[in-house]
């Protein structure tokens, strides 16, 4: 047990301790087009690479469908709830709060730990994390004519071209596959490393006003996260791969893109940043517990 969880967990750690310390001998470097490769070339190709033969039940995509929208919505409530109390400007903080890192760091470790069944499983829940981000971004922004940002999301197209191979039992010829095997073999390495080096740029001289908001931002995103999921999974009675694998993501932070989104419309751009870099470190701790808990 102890040596798969050390298979696990030791390859993903060490990728974003890579890009931490890369971020600081280079605190200049840009992640942009990284990012940008992951997004719409990396992501694409794991879910055309492990969603294809991935079949589970109508009831269960929803029940996966309704622990994601929960895993949004109740941390977003308490969150909002802290916010109107304590009398800040959160409108940046409630995205750290609401949305979870659904891809960069537990992807690669649900493809380390649980297979091509656990990231199918993973494509569904991040999708529905990944479109009402984009939306709420809108939404902050306060801009118009964004929306289309939604539909310009190419994992989007991918799930849609899986569904369709899969309901016409159509396959890619093997050139195709290997070549999608090899853009998908890229997308978690650079994840990770991306996710070090942005956590890397995080700047930690501040007051401490500054990192007790932050904290319980983080806090709320993990604890809620958790709750909302077990929530779901007890009512729901959910078992098996679906049940561990919810449960994994109830501990996940505050999703990195939250604050790419703060910066880009000036909403507590530094706040945000360390309330993600706080929850991540949280997560990294759980994340060893939670897989020797789920074995």
């Amino acid at each position: 047990m102890l040596s798969t969880l050390l298979n696990t967990v030791f390859p993903v750690f060490f990728l974003i301790f890579l890009g931490w310390g890369y971020a600081k001998k280079r605190p200049d470097v840009s992640t942009r087009s990284l990012s940008d490769i992951s997004l719409y070339i990396g992501i694409p190709a794991i879910i055309l690479r492990d969603m294809t033969g991935f079949h589970t039940e109508n009831d269960g995509v929803w029940v996966i469908l309704l622990a994601s929208a929960a895993a949004i919505m109740i941390p977003a409530l308490i969150g909002f709830l802290w916010i109107k109390i304590s009398r800040i400007e959160g409108r940046g903080m409630l995205l750290a709060i609401a949305f979870m890192n659904a891809i960069n760091l537990p992807a690669p470790i649900i493809s380390l730990h649980w297979g091509k069944e656990g990231i199918g499983i993973a494509v569904v829940f991040f999708t529905l994390q990944s479109i009402c981000l984009f939306i709420f971004g809108v939404v902050l922004a306060a801009e118009k004519n964004k929306f289309r940002a939604v539909f310009q999301m190419p994992y989007i197209y991918a799930i849609a071209a899986v569904l369709l191979m899969d309901k016409y039992n159509l396959h890619f010829p093997k050139a195709v596959e290997n070549l999608i095997g090899l853009c998908a073999d890229l997308a978690y390495p650079l994840m990770l490393i991306v996710m070090g080096i942005i956590l890397g740029k995080v700047k930690t001289n501040a007051t401490r006003a500054d990192f007790n908001l932050p904290l319980i931002a983080a806090l709320i995103r993990i604890v809620g996260g958790l709750a909302s999921v077990l929530l779901v999974v007890f009512i729901f009675d959910v078992q098996g791969i679906s049940r561990q694998i919810l449960i994994f993501y109830g501990i996940m932070p505050g999703a990195i893109a939250s604050s790419l989104f703060a910066e880009k419309y000036s909403r507590d751009s530094g706040l945000v940043a360390r309330a993600v870099f706080f929850g991540t470190l949280i997560s990294l701790a759980l994340i060893p517990v939670a897989l020797l808990i789920l074995e």
